[in-house]
């Protein structure tokens, strides 16, 4: 039988400690690692509200009030589901006339999950879905803050700002509307409501 080399009680084989020796050992080298300093803390301005405050992230522009500001939305948070799965996968699939990827995420345009017009869908990859979503975040914490804008409003401009920076940062999306089934007569029979 092995035995933890600080208390001597039972352990793992391949670690020379028993799990409460090695919580404690870890919590005390992390503890050491913040007294030392290794974090570098950044005093910011932020650009949305002109308020100092402090960072760990060096790429920060948004104070952390401000970002959840961003972050909230009147749109429905829900997914629409059909028998089989997420309603807005199934429609770029039956689209775009192949199975999504696991990489291929569906991105509704105005930020309501409800609204699965095809005019509202565009397929992205899972690594800018994100990015996206982090960019629009920060553009409506700022125009929230310094030009007082509402839901309305933002609703009215989340498209343009969407699509302009798509094509700023030349991502490869499937924008389903520009897509030829998804026209006047050639429409798929359960996409003739939306």
């Amino acid at each position: 039988m092995l035995l933890c080399m600080t208390c001597g009680q039972p352990r793992e084989k391949g670690r020379r400690n028993c799990p409460e020796c090695h919580k404690k050992e870890a919590r005390l080298r992390s503890k050491k690692r913040y007294e030392k300093g290794i974090r570098t803390i950044y005093q910011k301005i932020c650009e949305a509200c002109n308020n100092p405050y402090t960072t760990t992230h060096k790429s920060s522009i948004l104070c952390l009030s401000c970002y959840r500001i961003g972050q909230k939305t009147n749109g429905s948070t829900k997914y629409k589901y059909s028998d089989t799965g997420k309603l807005h996968r199934e429609i770029a699939e039956e689209l775009l006339k192949r199975k999504l990827d696991e990489r291929d995420h569906v991105h509704h345009i105005d930020e309501d999950r409800s609204n699965n017009n095809p005019r509202n869908l565009i397929v992205i990859s899972n690594r800018n879905h994100p990015r996206l979503h982090r960019y629009l975040t920060i553009q409506k914490s700022i125009l929230i803050k310094k030009l007082n804008i509402d839901d309305s409003q933002w609703k009215k401009i989340i498209r343009d700002l969407s699509l302009s920076w798509i094509e700023a940062n030349s991502i490869k999306v499937t924008k389903l509307w520009e897509i030829g089934g998804y026209g006047e007569i050639g429409r798929p029979a359960r996409l003739r409501a939306l």
